[in-house]
């Protein structure tokens, strides 16, 4: 140790009291009392101080605790110096028999020996007091680990998207000096200072607004840095992940949940009762789920803030959606917002009288950017200060607040050989429109100009790199393009040294492209969103023949004599297939879109759909990576038959389609492993014109595949209304049923397909048919929260109070799942809030457990509905109406005071007799649909609650469990379209761990049984279940 003594001095501590502890051993009879005092109080004093030893050993001090060690330890060596003292003073006289004789004839100081007495107890009991206090901080320290470990897990679940990596780019990006304006202003001081504020700052395109939208998220950074109580949120939407499931309105509330909650000392009791509601289950909160516990996280702080950046690159449904949500968290919290945007109509009107600030490049924030970046200008410029004057200030005033447009012009005089050309192209860089949209094109042109102009090699790098990225369906890594750009037309392999490097490929590019490090690998894409727009627009100047070229690639790709080998039979191989070949998975997936936009050399085509095995190969990685392989029949291993005429069906490639059936007219007929015909793969795909192809050459349009799944079903929900209206047209059975008994209206009102519900309806489909779980079209629409498909049912009069097989109404799967409106629809066409399904539950006592709000508008119809209605829906376990799970503002907006909330009965005492006309409630949930009888309260209890086993299912990619048997059929059925049977249905059964205790008394239990014995103990107990007449 470095704080004045060590572990070794503890070590000498602890022999020496064991020597002198020895040393008493042979001390006369008359002295026995006095010696058996002092060997028991330096033996103890030797074992202590060996305790002491291990605590220090891993101990973690403070310096208070130093300072306490290093006392004790000098005050033990100076015990233990003076009791050895003392023994050689006794000891000493004589040698041999002499010590003997010495012992008889000298009389001890009693006075001395009880002083050392006194004082090696003393030396005890510190050294105990500071072992107690090393271990009491062991065992705070290792609770704190694990209550960090679940908090980082809790976290982790939630939302794994963040925005640190762009924020820790953009601030690397910023110019030294230049915004400190934006971070000074009256504007930004008083958005920061007052609570609840919004500050909207729009900018024009290329304005420098993700950078200062980066610089104020620093400035909170810092401000609160040692501030726990503050949450600091932020979003960068990006055009590049435009259509990416972490810009959809559930992952970026989940996102906001994260960031807000990740400086609390301890996880919001909210989130952490979605963390273990939905953990196990493998699913998702829904939006009211999402809101309510942001709304209840931002009372655990003082302050908050969310900055978005770019609300212009991101889906304006989804904006349009977090902003109502945003904006409705302010008004009872100190919840700050700040938004960056282009100045686009639809969402500058949602800003109106909200304080603006207009982001523009300040005049010398471009200056100072300039004049510290003409170094990458030729010589001759360094050389002509006048020169670089006229440059400053030309660009300067040309640019008008566009710091990406000032950057860009002075990139075109980059390679520029003599002042007089420099100054032609500064002179016409600078005459342009003053649109920015003109000259953001005029830059760009330039820019596209300068390519044309370098030598063929990197002329044709740079197109194939802007076609590659302007085109993909995808944003590509930089290792998947790399990849694309080494692929040689003609070549049966790969070669790794024909890959161009990154640097390379951005200097070729005329700084029209980036690179962004991520933690999974380094992303090239377009220098800004004007630049995607702008090739979005003249992709067809500058490569025309864009999506020909990336299909021939990814053909040629997959045809590559490595794919002969086959499918990967393990997992194993397969990963490393990937890794070894980045662009595999992309070619596989994207080849014949690419196809589909622009035709390919027909011969290169026909040869690889030609190939079983290359084709087997591509569908692996199509499925496999796409997520198909999860179906019946689908899974690592390929589906067997699927044939090239599958492959070209599955990407709509009418001519390719039609020459092979000129060829092989049978295989229009041929099934793949799941019985499909390639019909049935190109109406899933929602191909029109291919499904009217084959039609008219006479495929059957009712071939079911193994599931009992027509063409017709697949397309509808899929959601592809021509093709179905292709099918209706010819007349095609719109009350097909599969293997479920499920028809195409209930496929398309489950997916939520309104408009081809619409049209099946109106060509004479069943609204009333059950499927296998005696569900109708409506139960499936109100299980999924489909409001505009339960409105076209509703207004057909569908039984509304038809139940499936469980006996659950559409009230009661709407009000389990917190659809709102649909509760609302339902009431209306009247709904019975009070029907009870096969457990004797009601839709309130589901929407009490599920903690929605719909349980506040059954509450209201109950109210409505009488003395009856109310004794029925039995309020007897009302929500607690400011419990954090519930969002406030659901009460008022129903017109109901908290304080208009039924209150509870008086209990009375249970008899020990069940089916007597009382009803028992559950002591472990907030459940109001109760039961007369108490085995079915025991019942639910053990498969509810604490279910012994839990339901595993059986496909290596899934991970849901289920407690309910019937909601694992159901997950089966849908999901992988397998019927599982009761045999395999025991294999999935996984135990669950053993409780310490039971639940409500905390008894240690030994075993399951013993567990569910003294929970039914408590079930029968008055103390514990409450009764209701």
């Amino acid at each position: 140790m470095s704080f004045g003594f060590s572990i070794g001095d503890f070590l000498t501590l602890f022999e020496q009291a064991n020597k002198l502890r020895k040393r008493f051993v042979d001390a006369p009879a008359q002295f026995d009392a006095l010696s058996e005092q002092y060997v028991t109080r330096v033996r103890n004093l030797s074992i202590v101080v060996h305790d002491e030893d291990l605590s220090l050993t891993n101990a973690v001090l403070d310096n208070q605790l130093k300072d306490d060690i290093r006392k004790i330890a000098t005050s033990c060596g100076n015990v233990l110096a003076e009791i050895e003292r003392t023994l050689e003073r006794y000891q000493d006289i004589d040698t041999g028999h002499g010590v003997k004789k010495a012992w008889k004839r000298l009389r001890w100081d009693q006075d001395e020996i009880r002083d050392l007495q006194d004082r090696v107890c003393h030396n005890i009991n510190l050294l105990k007091g500071i072992n107690g206090r090393i271990t009491r901080d062991n065992v705070v320290e290792l609770l704190e680990h694990q209550k960090v470990a679940q908090h980082q897990a809790c976290l982790d679940w939630l939302s794994s998207t963040g925005y640190a990596e762009v924020q820790s780019e953009y601030v690397s990006q910023r110019q030294p000096g230049t915004g400190e304006w934006l971070l000074e202003s009256s504007k930004f001081q008083d958005w920061v200072s007052k609570p609840g504020a919004t500050l909207f700052c729009p900018g024009i395109p290329g304005a420098g607004k993700s950078i200062l939208a980066s610089m104020m998220i620093e400035e909170l950074n810092i401000r609160y840095e040692n501030d726990s109580s503050v949450g600091i949120a932020y979003f960068f939407c990006s055009f590049q992940t435009h259509d990416d499931q972490s810009q959809k309105i559930e992952s970026l509330l989940a996102c906001l949940l994260r960031q807000l909650a990740h400086n609390l000392p301890q996880i919001p009791e909210s989130l952490k009762s979605l963390y273990q509601k939905y953990k196990s289950r493998g699913t998702r909160p829904s939006l009211d789920e999402y809101f309510a516990s942001i709304r209840f996280t931002l009372t655990r702080l003082s302050r908050a803030y969310i900055v978005i950046d770019a609300l212009d690159e991101c889906h304006f449904s989804t904006i349009a959606r977090l902003l109502d949500i945003i904006l409705e968290l302010q008004s009872p919290s100190n919840l700050n917002l700040l938004a960056t945007s282009r100045l686009i109509p639809e969402i500058t009107v949602r800003f109106k009288n909200k304080p603006t600030f207009e982001i523009r490049a300040a005049m010398p924030d471009v200056i100072e950017y300039l004049r510290g970046n003409l170094s990458m200008l030729p010589s001759f410029v360094s050389r002509n200060p006048q020169l670089q004057d006229d440059i400053v200030h030309k660009i300067t005033d040309a640019a008008d607040g566009m710091f990406l447009l000032a950057r860009l012009m002075l990139e075109s005089l980059q390679h520029k050989s003599s002042p007089r050309k420099l100054k032609q192209e500064l002179s016409d860089l600078t005459s342009v429109a003053s649109h920015y949209n003109i000259a953001y094109d005029t830059a760009y042109d330039k820019a596209m100009e300068r390519i044309q102009g370098q030598v063929p090699d990197q002329r044709e790098l740079a197109e194939e790199v802007l076609s590659w990225i302007t085109c993909a369906k995808r944003p590509l890594t930089a290792m998947e393009l790399r990849n694309a750009l080494a692929v040689e037309l003609g070549e049966s392999e790969f070669y790794q040294d024909n890959m161009p490097d990154l640097e390379d490929i951005v200097s070729a590019c005329a700084g029209l492209v980036t690179t962004v490090a991520r933690s999974s690998g380094d992303v090239i894409r377009l220098v800004h969103a004007t630049a995607k727009e702008y090739f979005e627009r003249k992709w067809t100047t500058w490569f025309p023949d864009a999506h020909s070229r990336i299909a021939t690639t990814c053909v040629t790709y997959l045809s590559f004599d490595i794919f002969d080998e086959d499918i990967c039979s393990s997992q194993t191989n397969f990963e490393a297939r990937l890794h070894t070949y980045p662009l595999y998975s992309y070619a596989s997936m994207n080849w014949g879109h690419h196809a589909r936009n622009q035709p390919i050399e027909e011969s290169l085509l026909l040869d690889f759909l030609g190939n079983k095995l290359k084709v087997n190969a591509c569908v692996q990685g199509l499925f496999y990576i796409g997520g198909y392989f999860t179906h019946s029949g689908y899974n690592r291993n390929v589906p067997p038959g699927f044939t090239g005429l599958h492959l070209a069906a599955y990407f709509g490639l009418l001519s390719v389609v039609s020459c092979l059936l000129k060829n092989y007219p049978d295989l229009a007929s041929t099934r793949d492993s799941m019985g499909r015909v390639p019909l049935a793969w190109a109406a899933y795909n929602g191909h029109t014109e291919l499904v009217e192809f084959f039609m008219n050459h006479g495929v059957g349009t009712s071939l079911k595949d193994e599931t009992g799944r027509t063409p017709i079903s697949l397309a509808a929900s899929m959601g592809h209304l021509e093709v179905v209206n292709c099918f209706l047209q010819q007349h095609v059975d719109p009350n097909s049923r599969d293997t479920d008994s499920r028809t195409p209206l209930s496929w398309a009102a489950y997916r939520g397909h309104h408009k081809i519900v619409k049209s099946l309806l109106e060509r004479g489909a069943d609204p009333e048919a059950r499927d296998e779980f005696g569900r109708t079209p409506l139960l499936w629409a109100s299980y999924e929260g489909w409001v505009e498909v339960v409105e076209l049912l509703r207004v057909r009069d569908v039984n509304i109070e038809a139940s499936d097989r469980l006996g659950r109404t559409a009230l009661s799967w709407a009000s389990e799942n917190g659809h709102m409106v649909v509760v609302k629809l339902l009431l209306e066409k009247g709904a019975r809030p009070d029907s009870k399904d096969a457990e004797g539950r009601t839709p309130l006592a589901w929407a009490i457990q599920s903690q929605q709000e719909a349980i506040y508008l059954l509450l209201t119809a109950a109210a409505r509905s009488g003395a009856e209605a109310s004794q029925s829906l039995d309020f007897h376990t009302k929500p607690d109406l400011a419990s954090d799970h519930v969002p406030s503002r659901y009460p008022g907006s129903l017109g109901m005071d908290k304080s208009q909330a039924p209150t509870s009965k008086p209990t009375e005492k249970i008899p020990s007799e069940t089916d007597d006309g009382r009803c028992f409630q559950c002591p472990l949930c907030n459940r109001s649909s109760l039961t007369s009888n108490k085995h079915v309260l025991q019942r639910h209890v053990r498969d509810l609650h604490f279910p012994r086993f839990r339901l595993v299912c059986p496909e290596s990619n899934c991970t849901r469990t289920f407690q309910r048997k019937d909601k694992f059929v159901i997950h089966m059925k849908d999901q992988h379209q397998k019927d599982i049977q009761r045999e395999e249905m025991d294999a999935c059964q996984r135990e669950e761990p053993l409780p310490e205790g039971c639940i409500i008394c905390r008894r240690r239990v030994t075993s399951w049984e013993d567990f569910y014995t003294c929970i039914e103990t408590h079930v029968q107990a008055p103390s514990v279940v409450q009764e209701t007449s």
